[in-house]
């Protein structure tokens, strides 16, 4: 790669990041202590979409992002999409809300659901709704500059990428559970169990039955957490972070939904106030994926 594109001091400064990865995202996961704000009824932020203008020697992500305008402040909140992942992640998304579509309608759920339960599949499906946005998906993972000048192998070609960017660290935990969708504050040291107990707090007619929960990072990684007494884990989230309480039917629909939500979730951006840098294809992005 010419030093033009990739200057040596460039590749310096870029490899300290990338050593110092880890402290610099914890760093910045840390927003400043202030009074409890109220982020539930915040509407979803659509990003701000540029068209990335890619000069002739661009070839890889890692050259975009040293050609492009702004760099991402914290590590852990860039994101890219990949071509290839665009249709599974629509296919998807539909799918999940034609499920909640038949959930609804079906006898059992309107025998025996509660007022609550059916105004939260409501929540559920206007989120997904929103979700659904082709300008919201990304490919899990880390994406920023520092990782790919650390791991070369994992740089794509931009032939294979739709869209990059990056997005300011929220100040928000979101809880899907069975009576909709919360988005609680963050506060540093919140664990799943003080985001739920918060979150029952605000609504206490929930019901916290289920044994387990999905915890959704902002880099898109799923783990599935215990919150029973029993096998309780204390796991502590950082902003942007998603936590999903399963529904609590048995029908082949409902369980489809509580495993597909958790992958779904993952291909979200990690948050609201966000760059999109999208890509019009062109074949001179043809090349090779890592120097």
């Amino acid at each position: 790669m010419s030093s033009s594109i990739f200057p040596r001091h460039a590749l310096a400064t870029l490899s300290l990041m990338a050593l110092s990865a880890g402290s610099a995202f914890a760093l910045a996961n840390q927003p400043p202590e202030s009074q409890a704000r109220d982020t539930s009824a915040r509407p979803v932020a659509l990003p701000t979409v540029l068209d990335y203008q890619a000069s002739e020697s661009a070839t890889t992500l890692r050259d975009a992002w040293l050609n492009a305008p702004d760099q991402p402040s914290a590590l852990g909140y860039a994101f890219m999409l990949r071509r290839q992942d665009r249709p599974q992640q629509q296919l998807t998304a539909r799918r999940l809300l034609a499920e909640l579509d038949a959930l609804r309608a079906a006898s059992t759920f309107l025998d025996h659901a509660t007022p609550l339960q059916a105004a939260g599949l409501d929540a559920w499906q206007e989120r997904l709704e929103v979700y659904s946005d082709v300008r919201l998906s990304r490919t899990p993972g880390r994406s920023d500059p520092a990782s790919l000048v650390a791991y070369p192998r994992h740089n794509p070609s931009l032939a294979t990428v739709q869209h990059f960017g990056f997005c300011a660290s929220p100040d928000w935990v979101e809880a899907w559970h069975p009576q909709g969708v919360t988005r609680l504050p963050f506060q540093p040291g919140m664990t799943i169990s003080s985001a739920l107990e918060q979150l029952t707090d605000e609504q206490p007619a929930l019901s916290l039955a289920s044994e387990r929960a999905w915890r959704i990072s902002p880099l898109g990684q799923i783990s599935r957490v215990g919150i029973a007494a029993y096998n309780h884990e204390s796991i502590e989230l950082t902003p942007g972070s998603r936590v999903v309480l399963p529904l609590p039917w048995t029908s082949i629909g409902a369980q489809w939904v509580n495993e597909s939500l958790p992958g779904f979730l993952a291909t979200r951006l990690p948050g609201d106030d966000c760059v999109l840098h999208s890509l019009p294809f062109r074949e001179s992005f043809k090349g090779p994926a890592s120097p």
